[in-house]
């Protein structure tokens, strides 16, 4: 009797470079760090490389982005691996880019499209794909000429206005089209979304929000205070989608003096976050705007803890949030207690109120729980 070979089901990945640049915008101060992070959202990215390229440079050249030694450090490393492809942690313009592409005869991904990868990856609900779906789109349009016409011929468009229209017309065509449509979808989801909130502030019902940099440990908090099962996974941006729970604060079990709040977890920032995702995530991060408080959770054990605080404040800045905020101090149990008393003593006049805790033993977490408990929350009706 005949058998059937199995099949490998794994897809064979180009060749690829990661290209780590500490430009002069940097802001994060450790260039070690840096490449840490930007290596966790190329494993993240499920991306696999063959050789690794990480280099500082004191200016931006306009049409390449690099400087001329870098350059041509990159040109012979693509060349000695035959790369098909090249992934570096900033962001590019379309020009650079195609310039890149030029000289390396490889595909380039800048920051914007690798974290835009790894949102379409982990987007789950209708809402958060169409929202992934539109940012890609409104980067697609920037690179008109490249990307953009290939993702339109792949979609399938067929016929046009007539023969004198060009590609490019086309493709502008396509895309507000798309657009149109994926509009109209999140326009549905998020009327939906204004109904159910203008109910739950009705009911006056305190609404606490989870935010923080990414992989700070946001949902594994609120799996602690809520008894919840959320995914909580050691990577970045393992989740999109806005999660909402009750939480009775105080320790009278009668109903009726129970304090009830809603808690949710929202996406986590990033430093150079893509513009693209900002706009499209807007109704997510609304829950933000509209909250009672802000519960600002911080990965302690990072060395750019301090960085990651100013980003996700500049984000906030950015959305126009103004909403009273308490700084939680994550993953104490990595730090030596002689460090982190020194922490406490030296660092934190500029956190307040803040506590710190650990989110896989409950440490710290009762603290919290008596903070929240004792906190009077505003009745105003947040628009």
């Amino acid at each position: 009797m005949a058998t059937r070979k199995a099949e490998s089901t794994k897809i064979d990945q180009p060749k690829t470079i990661v290209v780590c640049v500490y430009a002069p915008y940097n802001t994060s101060g450790s260039f070690e760090s840096y490449q840490d992070e930007f290596l966790s959202l190329v494993d993240t990215a499920n991306i696999e490389y063959v050789a690794q390229l990480f280099c500082k440079t004191r200016s931006i050249i306009k049409a390449v982005f690099l400087t001329k030694g870098k350059l041509e450090d990159l040109i012979e490393l693509a060349s000695k691996h035959n790369a098909e492809r090249i992934v570096i942690s900033e962001r590019l313009t379309p020009l650079q880019e195609r310039n890149i592409e030029e000289m390396t005869h490889a595909v380039v991904v800048d920051r914007e499209q690798l974290i835009l990868g790894i949102f379409k990856k982990s987007a789950h609900t209708s809402e958060g794909k169409i929202q992934v779906a539109m940012a890609e789109i409104e980067f697609l349009k920037t690179r008109m000429s490249g990307k953009g016409i290939e993702y339109m011929q792949q979609s399938g468009l067929r016929g046009g206005k007539g023969p004198g229209e060009t590609m490019k017309e086309k493709t502008r065509r396509y895309f507000a089209h798309q657009i149109h449509i994926a509009q109209r979808h999140l326009d549905i989801l998020q009327n939906t979304r204004e109904m159910q909130r203008k109910k739950r502030l009705a009911t006056k019902i305190p609404l606490i929000a989870i935010i923080g940099y990414t992989n700070a440990g946001k949902s594994s908090l609120l799996n602690r205070m809520t008894k919840s099962d959320i995914l909580a996974e050691n990577k970045l941006f393992a989740t999109l989608d806005t999660t909402t729970r009750e939480l009775y604060l105080g320790e009278n079990k009668s109903i009726g003096e129970r304090k009830k709040v809603l808690i949710s977890d929202t996406v986590g920032f990033i430093s150079q976050l893509p513009p693209q995702l900002i706009k499209s995530f807007q109704s997510t991060l609304d829950e933000v705007r509209h909250s009672h408080l802000l519960l600002h959770v911080i990965d302690l054990n990072n060395p750019l803890w301090e960085h990651h605080i100013r980003v996700v404040k500049k984000t906030l800045h950015d959305l126009k949030v103004k909403v009273p905020m308490i700084y939680v101090f994550n993953k104490i149990d990595l730090i030596a207690s002689v460090r982190l008393d020194l922490i406490r003593a030296t660092m934190f006049e500029d956190f307040q109120p803040y506590v710190c805790i650990n989110t896989k033993e409950k440490d710290g977490l009762q603290e919290l729980m008596s903070l929240l408990q004792e906190y009077q929350f505003k009745d105003e009706y947040r628009m």
